[in-house]
């Protein structure tokens, strides 16, 4: 694709008017309303007072003075939104913008208006900064945005929108290089894409020299072309290379696990034909019936013998208790604390024995 210099009209934009006055765009004069572009406080753009460039406001929706700017500047809409398409207003650099929040009253006669205010003006601000680097809006009804957005331009930064640069630049093979991020608001987090540079088409590059000729402060500087991409980063080669050895270890793990099933598959089938060849299961058939029967006997039996086993078994704790003692007296104080751990020892092992013989 074979781009031409654009005409000295478009490439020579001219100056924005004073920022007293809105600006009105020669379209269609069929159009019931002509479209304009609004001026407001200079605090929305983030600008001093004292700055004289103007802030304009961008809304195709009728807001205050301003009314189809969007497609006055040849811009197409977000859709389902008043805000310009990223992947066209992205190559806007972050300084020449803002978002302001508009706020929309119930009651018919009153006309919305923009929220003003330092904390608002700032907020704006880290929310540009974010869609910026994400290239991307915030989405309307998320933590961060409650209210409907527009944005708006600084004066300085008009004749850059006028001159359909951003189009141009949009047009053909483009690349984005990103990586992921978890971000941290507050209480909440989430995870976003960060924009690290944006390769344009090669055939863009005579726009892209105009406009760094003419216009260097309103280009995105992550906007570059495919001869200037700088080399990757070590940090990130060696952080690819640590997650690929991690994914391969991860592969050798797996194929142990698969051989060691394989292998105890294969043990369980050799069992198995051993206990068919020795006819274990008919003797476990055979055997089934009687089990509740032999059961019962054995509780039975349990009971008859006890008052026999109860006097055998209380002898043979103190014969083993006196035999622990002798031997531990003839002892110093560490052989008597041996003698008592294993005399304590053989009169578990006999309580324990006394227990499985009262269950059994």
């Amino acid at each position: 694709m074979e781009l031409k210099l654009l005409p000295d009209v478009f490439r020579f934009a001219p100056p924005p008017p004073p920022p007293s006055a809105p600006i009105d765009c020669r379209g269609n004069s069929t159009d019931a309303r002509p479209r304009r572009i609004a001026v407001v406080d200079g605090a929305f753009c983030g600008s001093e007072p004292s700055s004289k460039e103007g802030c304009y406001l961008l809304s195709d929706d009728a807001l205050l003075d301003s009314y189809g700017a969007l497609e006055c500047l040849g811009i197409a809409r977000e859709k389902g939104t008043n805000l310009p398409a990223f992947s066209v207003w992205g190559f806007l650099h972050p300084d020449c913008w803002s978002y302001v929040s508009v706020r929309h009253f119930k009651r018919p006669w009153l006309l919305p208006s923009l929220i003003s205010g330092k904390e608002e003006a700032a907020h704006m601000r880290r929310l540009a900064t974010s869609a910026a680097q994400e290239w991307a809006h915030p989405s309307l009804g998320s933590d961060r945005v409650s209210k409907p957005l527009r944005v708006v331009v600084r004066g300085r930064c008009l004749p850059f929108l006028r001159a359909g640069y951003l189009n141009v630049l949009s047009r053909g093979m483009m690349r984005r290089d990103t990586h992921t991020s978890t971000v941290y608001e507050g209480s909440t987090q989430r995870r976003a894409v960060f924009v690290e540079r944006v390769v344009v088409d090669y055939a863009t590059s005579p726009v892209l020299a105009q406009i760094r000729a003419h216009h260097a402060g309103a280009l995105n500087p992550v906007v570059q072309q495919a001869g200037e991409v700088s080399p990757p980063n070590n940090d990130y080669i060696t952080a690819e290379r640590a997650r690929s050895l991690t994914i391969w270890r991860l592969i050798a793990v797996n194929l142990v696990v698969v051989a060691v099933n394989f292998v105890i598959a294969a043990r369980g089938f050799y069992i198995w034909d051993f206990l068919s060849r020795k006819r274990v299961m008919e003797w476990i058939q055979m055997a089934q019936p009687h089990v509740g029967v032999t059961l019962r006997t054995m509780r039975v039996l349990d009971w008859l013998t006890r008052p026999v086993r109860w006097p055998f078994a209380r002898v043979a704790g103190l014969f083993e208790r006196g035999l622990g003692r002798r031997r531990g007296r003839g002892r110093g104080r560490g052989g008597q604390r041996r003698g008592r751990g294993q005399a304590g020892g053989r009169a578990s092992a006999a309580y324990a024995g006394r227990l499985f013989a009262r269950r059994v």
